[in-house]
């Protein structure tokens, strides 16, 4: 919907919502913003290590990326 640019709608309130006695209404958090860029997994002893060492993973991934993709710093590929 976001990436659409469609409206997001509030979020209902609890008593607004029908539901069964054996049912249960529960709220989910999301924080948007974590999942608008592309994710990068690697191992947790490899953060560890990249976070002691003061690595910017950032932009020692976005470096060999570019070079491969013959991208420019201003205007993409």
């Amino acid at each position: 919907m976001e990436q659409d640019g469609d409206l997001i709608p509030k979020p209902s309130k609890n008593r607004d919502i029908h539901h069964e006695d054996d049912e249960t209404i529960f709220m989910i958090d999301v924080f948007m913003t974590a999942f608008r860029d592309k994710m990068v997994t690697f191992p947790r002893w490899l953060n560890d290590l990249a976070d002691k060492e003061n690595v910017n993973c950032s932009q020692l991934f976005q470096t060999p990326l570019k070079d491969y993709l013959g991208a420019d710093d201003r205007r993409g590929i």
